[in-house]
């Protein structure tokens, strides 16, 4: 059991920070210890499942950490990164300064004896022996809090340093004090006051974030000899992407907005500015979060450039991906981050995939390896070209930016792009009236089966970007993790990608909705109306099987789009977020 160190305490006196939240997170804990993600994903808990999901893990989820490490946790709050890290390192410590989050973090851990709570303040501490890793997520912008130094931030970081191995690394993650969505209307992270962050914070002397510049000059006081770093999206909270300064060269962003959970403005439309930011090259700048790795000697390449993990997964079905580059070559890793067989299912699934021939689109193989730590690696090459999500996103750009008469001409060529490419999908289809079997019902549910084209077997839950264009125009689907092997209607296939697609990318912007209807598009696409209900009952079912997670559905707050932008809605609005609104 997770043992609490109190040898260094000193009480709490001053401490502001504290939530009153860890009473009803232990009572949880004790309710709800064998369906604790399951019970969040229902929404009850809404002010408490961005500290206790098991989503927080995607942060670090895709990092190579050694397996025999130590690992100290700076600031670990209620423990939401101590199990995953106690679970792939040999030992991990963890500071806390209340001692109600340190019973928190006991309790999710009571099954581990490789996690020590360090009961104090990070000045009072002393250890005998240095550690591999130093992990500090969302601490570094309190540290005048509790760090009695002129210079807290620098301090702070030589204290951690402190802490450090000659060849340990410490991970670093904190908001960036000119993250674009500070720009476009969201209040600053902690205080949620409009524009603070961006005006230096003034006076006010509680927190502090920093732009890059800022961050590494602070790195540089405190004699570090190496970092690098990642670019969190959403957030570092609960990340479903994570990216380089390379992959920001390499892939289009297509995030919408991120609706924190307190209400915000909206400027200006985030996703096309941040677009921009990115072929302009200065994206990295704006990122809302950092990630950064940071070394006392020279860090170890591990040549990751990105990595991708699921916000709907749970632990039975969760992969993460990773772009690697090595020797010049780009390729994509698939591996399980906890050991739940899904490597090997997915493997064999696509062997028989491809056994059955007559594809629309060619597959991006798939081979199995075994890595140095004796796990299995799913390894597929990385395809150059443009993928569907770019082809889509650059026709969108073509819309919105026209208010003359060529509009229609353009809105036709992007609903275009959705009927030629639904006419390639359907080329290796043949009509099927008795394809409800048991792999499909497993997948689909009961009900109706009308007679349909079908293809025989398929990957699911495509996006735009798991489709990439070759040279001679058709396209190779290069990201897949579920495989139907059952004959599926291919409108259903088309149906799902397009109503997905449009929820990722379109939803949410009214004028986009209003040029570019999803009815326009799935008619485009020549789906039948009378099948759409039968297609989103597939896809219901379909989804509660694949995705065990919805925490990100209640995660959602209203956002004020520019037009409701009067003084009644201003008032409002600062009244419910808490908010200094500057106007």
């Amino acid at each position: 059991m997770a043992a609490i160190n109190r040898k260094f305490y000193r009480g709490e006196k001053g401490l502001e920070y504290k939530d009153s939240l860890e009473a009803r997170m232990l009572s949880i804990l004790k309710e709800h210890a064998d369906d604790l993600e399951e019970y969040l994903s229902t929404g009850e808990e809404r002010f408490i499942i961005g500290d206790m999901s098991r989503l927080r893990e995607n942060l670090l989820s895709w990092y190579p950490f050694q397996k025999n490490a130590s690992c100290l946790e700076i600031g670990a709050g209620v423990g939401a990164l101590t199990g995953f890290l106690a679970g792939r390192m040999n030992s991990v410590t963890s500071i806390e300064m209340t001692e109600s989050r340190a019973n928190v973090i006991a309790a999710r851990n009571k099954e581990r004896d490789n996690v020590e709570i360090v009961l104090a303040n990070l000045d009072d501490v002393e250890f005998d022996e240095p550690f591999d890793y130093v992990v500090v997520v969302g601490v570094m912008e309190y540290a005048r809090r509790f760090i009695q130094a002129e210079h807290a931030s620098v301090r702070f970081m030589e204290k951690a340093k402190s802490f450090l191995k000659k060849d340990g690394v410490i991970l670093l993650a904190i908001e960036n004090r000119l993250g674009l969505r500070y720009f476009a209307g969201a209040g600053e992270e902690h205080t949620k006051r409009q524009f603070l962050g961006l005006n230096s914070y003034d006076t006010y002397d509680y927190v502090r974030t920093f732009s890059r510049s800022e961050l590494e000059d602070i790195l540089d006081r405190a004699g570090f000899a190496d970092w690098r770093f990642f670019y969190p999206f959403p957030d570092y909270g609960m990340p479903s992407e994570i990216h380089s300064d390379a992959s920001l060269e390499l892939l289009p962003y297509a995030h919408k907005y991120y609706n924190p959970t307190l209400r915000r403005y909206r400027f200006f439309d985030e996703t096309r500015l941040f677009r921009t930011l990115q072929k302009e090259g200065i994206a990295a700048n704006f990122a809302h979060h950092f990630l950064v790795e940071i070394s006392n000697g020279t860090l170890s390449d591990h040549h990751i450039l990105y990595a991708h993990a699921p916000l709907e997964c749970g632990k039975k079905d969760f992969l993460v991906t990773t772009l690697v580059q090595r020797d010049g070559t780009l390729f994509l890793e698939k591996r399980e981050v906890y050991k739940n067989g899904k490597v090997q299912k997915l493997y064999g699934a696509y062997q028989k995939l491809i056994e059955k021939g007559h594809h629309t689109f060619r597959y991006n193989p798939l081979a199995i390896e075994v890595d140095a730590q004796g796990d299995a690696v799913l390894i597929q090459p990385y395809h150059e070209g443009k993928t569907l999500r770019e082809e889509l996103l650059e026709a969108m750009e073509r819309v919105l930016e026209c208010n003359d008469e060529h509009l229609s001409v353009r809105i036709a060529a992007f609903l275009s792009i959705f009927s030629t490419f639904a006419r390639a999908w359907r080329t290796h289809a043949e009509c099927c009236d008795n394809y409800g079997d048991e792999e499909f019902v497993a997948l689909f549910g009961k009900g109706e089966t009308p007679p349909l084209p079908c293809v025989e077997g398929s990957a699911l839950a495509l996006s735009a970007g798991d489709f990439r264009k070759n040279g001679d125009s058709s396209y190779t689907v290069v990201g897949y993790e579920h495989i139907a092997l059952c004959a599926v209607p291919v409108d259903f296939l088309l149906y799902d990608f397009i109503t997905a697609w449009y929820k990722e990318t379109v939803t949410g912007y009214q004028n986009a909705e209003k040029l570019m209807a999803l009815d326009d598009i799935l008619k485009a696409a020549g789906i039948a109306a009378e099948h759409t209900a039968l297609y989103q009952a597939w896809q219901k079912h379909l989804y509660a099987g694949l995705h065990s997670n919805h925490v990100m559905e209640h995660m959602a707050c209203p956002v004020y789009e520019p037009a409701f932008l009067h003084v009644d809605d201003v008032k409002a609005y600062a009244s419910d977020s808490a908010s200094t609104l500057l106007v």
